[in-house]
């Protein structure tokens, strides 16, 4: 479900249902072709003053993104790449998207970089799943009583089976990895992924035992998605 609503109706749906400005002035531009095809895009032309057939002349788009752009009027869709934050809703943070640049082609093309494009996950943080967790530190520590002298939390299996979630957001390749720019996928960027990991002893070549305690599957702070892979 996507339908564009004015700013003023935006207490009728959760935040988490809203996309950001950026994104949605993206996502009506796209919409501009076939204006029915998106609810309420019909209501944000006229509210624009501007006939249906001149929506895709460069002037009259810009009028139209504008509003987006300023959050006057926002977009609701089930699956948002980035949420909207309260402070644009209330205005304390705006998009200007035309001082990227002064030609409306090289401005268009700007914009559709910045939005998406290659790039790599970068860990924005990481949640745990305190009930859950809370029932498996009770057993390891029943289990660890018999370990006189040492105390509990100290060693690796005193975690076990504990879980936790790392959340990563796709962002823009910085300049000293530029050469993965072709071999990269795209998406958009602020578009979020959560990966869930668990707390167990498994194989690892850098210890003499052959294993070791760590997270599961093993998630690095950067990583790369590339194309095939």
């Amino acid at each position: 479900m996507k339908k564009v609503i004015p700013r003023a109706s935006a207490r009728h749906y959760s935040l988490n249902s809203i996309e950001s400005p950026l994104f949605a002035a993206f996502e009506v531009e796209r919409a501009l072709a076939n204006p029915y095809d998106l609810e309420g895009l019909v209501e944000l032309i006229d509210d624009a003053h501007i006939a249906l057939s001149d929506c895709r002349l460069e002037y009259h788009k810009r009028s139209i993104l504008e509003r987006m752009e300023r959050a006057e009027w926002l977009l609701v869709t089930d699956r948002p790449f980035k949420p909207l934050k309260i402070s644009e809703l209330t205005g304390t943070a705006k998009f200007n998207l035309r001082s990227l640049s002064v030609a409306p082609a090289l401005h268009v093309a700007k914009r559709m970089t910045l939005t998406g494009g290659p790039g790599r996950w970068v860990t924005k943080g990481i949640e745990y799943d305190t009930a859950r967790n809370a029932v498996f530190f009770a057993a390891n520590w029943l289990t660890s009583r018999g370990d006189e002298g040492r105390m509990f939390l100290s060693e690796g299996k005193d975690y076990a089976n504990t879980s936790r979630t790392v959340v990563q957001e796709w962002q823009p390749l910085m300049d000293g990895q530029m050469h993965l720019r072709d071999k990269s996928v795209s998406r958009y960027y602020g578009e979020q992924r959560r990966i869930g990991q668990q707390f167990v002893e498994a194989e690892d070549h850098w210890q003499i035992s052959g294993t070791s305690w760590h997270w599961r599957p093993t998630i690095g702070n950067i990583t790369y998605e590339l194309k095939g892979e």
